[in-house]
């Protein structure tokens, strides 16, 4: 074989060695950043609830514990904290109707905004809430929470400024 001829295999080996090198790079770094946004709530898994007794969104609960008269209650919570600050963080607390909230539509859930004095409230029950790949049509990240109701999906947008909710029948 030439030397021409090997010269050119071994910058072709080398182009294909740093370009697999370069894509490899590429696809860890979304899959790391995909993966810390990911991960919801209170600790490493998903539905790790704490119990709230005090804090800054506490005088706010007890104001709609009160308002809709919940006798025996309990408050727990889920942090979610994006590693974008213009999103902010949300807090979500599930407030017992009775002693406990056993999944059977028995709790009001309540998402509370970093940006926003005003919270959110359903009485629908929570499924999920994340961010990433969110994105509004001006590129700002916003976090995605969905709650079950009986006949629909309660899908909610929190942004910086405000709360939107979308309701979606459910098919069977």
């Amino acid at each position: 074989m030439s030397r021409k001829k090997r010269d050119r295999s071994g910058r072709g080996s080398l182009r294909k060695l740093l370009r697999t090198i370069l894509c490899t790079g590429l696809l860890a770094n979304v899959m790391s950043s995909v993966a810390v946004a990911q991960v919801p709530g209170y600790g490493q898994q998903p539905d790790r609830w704490a119990s709230y007794e005090s804090g800054r969104y506490f005088d706010s609960l007890k104001r709609i514990v009160d308002t809709y008269q919940l006798s025996g209650w309990k408050i727990a919570y889920l942090h979610f904290d994006a590693n974008d600050p213009s999103v902010g963080y949300v807090d979500l607390f599930r407030a017992s109707r009775g002693p406990e909230c056993s999944g059977n539509d028995d709790c009001y859930f309540v998402l509370f905004s970093s940006k926003m004095p005003e919270p959110l409230i359903t009485a629908c029950q929570y499924r999920w809430g994340q961010t990433a790949h969110f994105y509004n049509p001006d590129r700002s990240h916003f976090w995605g929470f969905e709650f079950e109701c009986k006949e629909t999906l309660l899908q909610v947008k929190v942004t910086p400024t405000h709360f939107f909710p979308i309701s979606i029948l459910k098919t069977h």
